[in-house]
């Protein structure tokens, strides 16, 4: 029975505050330079936990923005991606959309323990197109960089939508899904459909 482990959902945010575009990361949390002030946010990131896999990507973030600062021809983009989901995402790993999906295509049962843990997530093909497009952007003096198009759905909604695609296939109707987050996750959700 493939069950959707709590652990493999990954909630995670973006950049510094607008209000604070310089902000640094720490083991802390996001840091003013100029005063040391801890900048206070709802969310959390991967590189803000006080665990190996965060302290690595705190190290990591940190050692480019050194490489950079010591050589100003070079030029670093951080990005803080939530939960990243889209079509022939290995299942039962490390994104719930990919497990519920080949799960509820399969006709296999799916377990959730909080209906109403909200999620963020964001479509791989936003986040190509962020990333085509940061390419060729200018020289920025903000580092980290906002994260478009994320989509905040609880586990109970997101199971109900996958389950209503899967019914919209053995009655042939579904609503309209030509935009957001409903694209996104009937685009996704096809790809898991079983091959007859």
């Amino acid at each position: 029975m493939a069950k959707a482990n709590p652990d493999l959902i990954k909630i995670s945010t973006i950049s510094p505050p607008r209000w604070c575009s310089h902000a640094i990361p720490t083991r802390r949390g996001w840091e003013d330079p100029d005063t040391g002030e801890l900048l206070k946010s709802m969310r959390h990131t991967q590189a803000e936990l006080d665990n190996p896999y965060g302290r690595s990507k705190l190290k990591a973030e940190n050692e480019f923005i050194s490489v950079c600062k010591k050589n100003p021809n070079h030029r670093v983009s951080i990005f803080r991606f939530p939960g990243i989901f889209g079509k022939w995402c290995k299942p039962n790993y490390n994104s719930v959309v990919a497990t519920f999906c080949d799960s509820i295509a399969n006709n296999k049962p799916i377990t959730i323990h909080d209906a109403n843990k909200e999620l963020e997530l964001v479509y791989i093909d936003d986040v190509i197109n962020q990333l085509k497009n940061e390419i060729h952007q200018e020289v920025s003096e903000n580092t980290f960089k906002d994260v478009n198009s994320i989509y905040k759905i609880s586990l109970g909604e997101l199971a109900k939508k996958l389950k209503y695609f899967a019914d919209s296939r053995e009655d042939l109707f579904i609503e309209n899904v030509a935009n957001g987050i409903d694209k996104a996750l009937y685009a996704t959700f096809i790809s898991y459909l079983p091959k007859h």
